[in-house]
């Protein structure tokens, strides 16, 4: 037996030390040694063992419980509190025994008859008896009512309605263990950051590239929560199973509370972290669909940026530099408007494309859109730097490309597209004048309109969901979807034949493809793989059974990559496959010479399938031009 197992077995001889009782907390104590051999404990110091504690539980209970104990005095009184467990002798639990609270005699309703007569005659109803019971905490939720009496006394601060330190929880540190962010981290915070670090990838490139924008959110609360909020809406825009919808909500409120925080500062003025918190935000809603009250903020920041001396006074920061103007892009994409802020070359000048992603380019550079009657020059300007970013946003050319190069002509794509003037007057005037002659010149002119702007509508299209992996969800594509649906679905035009007379017959396969790789989240694709069925049937694709594999060759043509397209054609192919075969052989319908009388050859005598063949080859001369001389986005059209 060891020593102090001896110690506790010894009986309790009472040695009265002082003449008065040491106070400890407004409390007195008398000490008792155990010495000798273990015997029972004598009348004498049990009667002084129950005097001195009885008189410590009534100083408890009419002391005032509003103020917090020290932890020896806690622990004494909680002790003491187990009321009936006192009665006959005084006993203390053997280690891991647990005592409960002891049923008086004659049951709950006698307790309560001498309850009542000991508060004056009040009656303590039976939920008031319950609540006046210790109540033990196991989980955050859990109630003391209608719980069984008999609890184990885990903790005596809880016991006694106090409740303990909260803790931290690890789990909702995972990418901030220090807490060194300017907002507090909690575990929802946590599974944004996961999923901006991991899946959040709109404008990586366009905006970041240079991985700038972690840095400069990181410093800054309004930032960090505008940011969170484009983030949280991403998340809901992309999956179906949890809705992210508060959280976005919460942390633009947040947002909006910084900026009006930071507006009215008299000393921080307008900083970049201002600037970039009111962009952010407008993205925000551009992302959302809601146009208008994203023009509200990009109107303060034009303001904003004007104050500061235009643009290109944040060139020193990255980011929100490249930031500023994809805002302003989205808003004059979605109202079909030029660019607010004028074209500015990229400073410094960063390394081209590798030289092999140059040569595969060159084998299917999309000429043939030189031979537009309207804007050809500048259609195949645009789908020039489109069919290169295809290439280098693959898998295989992906790691090897600089990020900075893409971003420049991502920017580049973009502000040729939106520097092209809008047409659609052009054959919309005449479209809507049924019934009456139209002339052959004007049908022509507007035949010609109506495939700019297709080819327009299908380049914003492939350039926000290929290159910049917006969402499908977004309302941008609505929008979008509708402007190419109304050019190719014209009433009394044969659209098939509008396209091979201008010699892109395969540019319209790709529009249409384009298109229908975005409609599944706007009203469906049904409409759009009819047409494609239709356009495979005039090119002869897939008569020898290489159909799948002769749609990637004309797409290739145009603008390509296999990320977007590759798992989109093959649902596209095997929808086209099963409507060609409702209608037979897959060769039943007229071909283009039999719908469109008048097709006519060019001086070589080749008809539409040479013209493909040609669409496919690069010219030499025009290669060099358009590799070696820039085109001026200021002048007019």
């Amino acid at each position: 037996m060891s020593a102090s197992t001896e110690l506790l077995e010894c009986p309790l001889v009472s040695q009265q030390l002082s003449k008065a009782a040491p106070t400890v907390g407004g409390q007195e104590y008398e000490f008792f040694v155990t010495t000798g051999h273990p015997r029972r404990v004598d009348g004498a110091s049990r009667a002084t063992i129950r005097r001195v504690v009885m008189r410590n539980f009534f100083n408890d209970k009419n002391a005032a419980t509003d103020s917090i104990k020290p932890a020896s005095e806690l622990s004494s009184t909680s002790t003491i509190k187990a009321g009936t467990k006192l009665k006959g002798r005084f006993r203390l639990p053997k280690p891991g025994q647990v005592i409960g609270p002891e049923e008086p005699k004659g049951g709950p309703e006698r307790a309560e008859k001498k309850s009542s007569k000991q508060n004056g005659g009040a009656k303590a109803s039976k939920t008031d008896r319950k609540q006046s019971l210790p109540c033990l905490v196991l989980e955050e939720d859990s109630n003391c009512a209608g719980k069984d009496d008999n609890r184990a006394l885990l903790s005596p601060v809880i016991l006694l309605g106090v409740s303990p330190p909260p803790r931290r929880n690890p789990t909702a540190h995972g990418f901030d263990p220090f807490d060194a962010l300017p907002i507090p981290a909690t575990f929802k915070l946590d599974i944004l950051l996961a999923f901006y670090r991991s899946r959040f990838r709109i404008n990586s490139i366009a905006v970041n590239a240079q991985n700038t924008w972690w840095p400069f959110i990181s410093r800054d609360a309004t930032l960090l929560h505008a940011t969170m909020a484009s983030v949280a809406l991403y998340g809901d825009l992309t999956s179906d199973s949890v809705s992210s919808c508060i959280e976005a909500l919460r942390h633009k409120n947040e947002a909006i509370k910084g900026i009006n925080a930071k507006l009215n500062s008299q000393t921080e003025g307008i900083s970049d972290a201002l600037v970039g918190a009111v962009a952010t935000i407008a993205s925000f809603e551009n992302l959302h669909g809601a146009y208008d009250t994203a023009q509200l903020h990009i109107g303060a920041l034009k303001r904003m940026i004007h104050a500061r001396g235009g643009l290109p006074a944040f060139a020193h920061n990255d980011g929100l530099y490249r930031g500023i103007t994809w805002v302003d892009f989205h808003s004059s994409s979605a109202f079909r408007t030029p660019p607010t802020f004028p074209y500015l070359p990229p400073h410094p000048v960063t390394p081209s494309f590798p030289d092999g992603l140059l040569e595969e380019a060159a084998c299917f550079s999309p000429t043939s859109l030189l031979h537009l009657s309207l804007a050809s020059v500048d259609c195949f300007n645009i789908f020039y730097r489109l069919h290169r970013l295809g290439l280098a946003a693959s898998v295989h050319w992906s790691p090897r490309v600089d990020k900075t190069a893409v971003s420049n002509m991502l920017y580049e794509a973009e502000y040729a597209l939106l520097r092209m003037p809008d047409r659609s007057q052009d054959f919309l005037a005449l479209d809507r004048r049924k019934g009456t002659l139209k002339d052959d010149e004007e049908s022509r002119a507007a035949d010609a309109a109506a495939i700019v702007e297709a080819l327009v509508a299908a380049g914003q299209i492939f350039l926000y969901a290929a290159l910049r992996e917006v969402p499908p969800r977004a309302k941008i594509f609505d929008i979008l979807l509708g402007r190419l649906r109304c050019a190719l679905e014209r009433p009394g035009v044969n659209t098939g034949g509008v396209w091979a007379r201008e010699r892109n017959l395969h540019t319209l396969l790709w529009a249409l493809m384009v298109g229908a790789a975005v409609a599944v989240q706007w009203g469906g694709s049904h409409w759009w793989i009819e047409r494609v069925a239709v356009v495979v049937e005039e090119l002869g694709l897939g008569r020898d059974g290489t159909g799948r594999e002769a749609i990637k060759a004309v797409l290739k043509g145009v603008a390509w990559t296999d990320v977007f397209f590759e798992p989109m054609s093959n649902d596209v192919w095997k929808s086209v496959v099963g409507l060609i075969g409702l209608r037979g052989d897959g060769a039943g319908n007229e071909s283009v010479e039999e719908e469109e009388e008048g097709v006519e050859e060019d001086e070589e005598g080749s008809g539409v399938r040479d013209e493909l063949e040609i669409g496919m080859m690069t010219l030499p001369i025009l290669e060099g031009y358009w590799l070696s001389d820039n085109v001026n986005f200021t002048d007019d059209q």
